[in-house]
């Protein structure tokens, strides 16, 4: 007869109901998931689509694109902080 004490450590990560939910929603193609939004959309008198998310996104993308970050573009990494 074998005769012990032990002791079991063990780690591990649940994944969350939302967390379960966006790698459900990641996995789906464009066409599933407008299927899916409007899905939820039709089942919820709450919700409501916005039409015009694309216009805004739209501008938002060509303003990041014509806005210059920097007016001067930065010496070379070598000759910083050598005056």
């Amino acid at each position: 007869m074998k005769i012990g004490i032990g002791a079991k450590l063990t780690t591990g990560m649940t994944l969350t109901p939302q967390m379960q939910q966006a790698i459900r929603l990641l996995q789906l193609s464009s066409i599933e998931l407008e299927q899916e939004v409007q899905l939820k959309l039709d089942s919820n008198p709450m919700l409501e689509r916005e039409e015009d998310w694309q216009q805004r996104e739209t501008v938002f993308l060509v303003t990041l694109v014509t806005v210059p970050m920097m007016t001067q573009p930065l010496p070379p990494r070598g000759l910083m902080n050598m005056a």
